[in-house]
């Protein structure tokens, strides 16, 4: 049903400008990941094979994520709420992630548990910012991301058992 009332406002100017937005937003979205998975890496002493692996499941859960989130927006029959989890716990994550061409704010909730996030990731955060929660616990930051500070809607933020150390000042 949500998908005929889609089709519906698409045969309206302002349907066929936000269908137009949306292809030419996954287009960018396909173009920079495709990019990102044909770059070689900075860190030759991680094994190819492994990194390659690594990116495309980080790739192709980042799509999901992003695919889901307009799936929702649009579905005015969704009764599961218009929350969009990316879950990256226990992952592997690659050396390097992606530099996006804009923000997913449509994600609400990043899981990112005992994944090897470390200082070098923390740029990624800025992609997010209307997460509700974030899960960074069991990873290897010893500073909180700079981006956690513009998440205005966050309301959970685990970074448990990493090397984050409270200063007295």
């Amino acid at each position: 049903q949500g998908v005929k009332r889609f089709a519906e406002k698409a045969e309206s100017e302002e349907g066929r400008l936000q269908l137009e937005n949306l292809k030419a937003e996954g287009k960018a979205l396909d173009e920079a990941l495709h990019t990102y998975l044909q770059d070689s890496t900075r860190f030759p002493y991680r094994n190819s094979l492994e990194e390659v692996l690594a990116r495309k499941a980080f790739t192709k859960k980042l799509k999901e994520a992003w695919r889901e989130g307009y799936t929702k927006l649009h579905d005015e029959f969704n009764t599961a709420g218009n929350d969009v989890y990316l879950d990256l716990s226990d992952t592997v994550l690659p050396t390097e992630l992606p530099v996006l061409p804009f923000e997913l704010g449509l994600v609400t909730h990043l899981h990112m548990k005992d994944s090897g996030f470390a200082a070098e990731h923390t740029p990624f955060l800025a992609h997010f910012p209307k997460l509700k929660t974030l899960d960074l616990a069991d990873n290897r930051l010893v500073t909180l991301p700079e981006a956690v500070g513009n998440m205005r809607s966050l309301q959970a933020l685990d970074v448990s058992n990493n090397g984050i150390a409270l200063d007295n000042t």
